[in-house]
């Protein structure tokens, strides 16, 4: 699964989309709308992605966000027996099928509506 920082997609000022991707079917498997990204809020997304599919055991990708390499998130990871694999610094590819995602609902969503 791989989560996206939502940077790319900002719903308001202070809200943004947070989304879950299964990196082989590359369908969402869960999304939020959320202010900030902490690693308590990165847990309750996980959580819930995972209440989805209870039996699989996901390997989680992600950037070196703060929230990612927080040792509460490493904990939670830990305890839930999630391996974690973090992309290369400044090389957005390692993330590409949720950064491309956010992209395509960018330009979905904001295209039509730019004047």
């Amino acid at each position: 699964m791989q989560m996206g920082n939502g940077k790319t997609f900002p719903i308001s000022c202070r809200e943004s989309m947070r989304a879950v991707l299964d990196g082989y079917s590359r369908q969402i498997v869960h999304w939020e709308i959320r202010k900030t990204m902490k690693e308590t809020e990165v847990e309750i997304i996980l959580k819930r992605a995972k209440e989805k599919y209870p039996n699989v055991k996901p390997r989680i990708i992600s950037d070196n966000g703060p929230q990612f390499i927080a040792k509460d998130f490493k904990d939670y990871l830990r305890i839930s027996g999630t391996a974690h694999v973090k992309t290369t610094p400044f090389y957005p590819q390692s993330n590409g099928k949720i950064e491309r995602w956010h992209k395509t609902i960018k330009q979905e969503v904001f295209a039509p509506i730019a004047l």
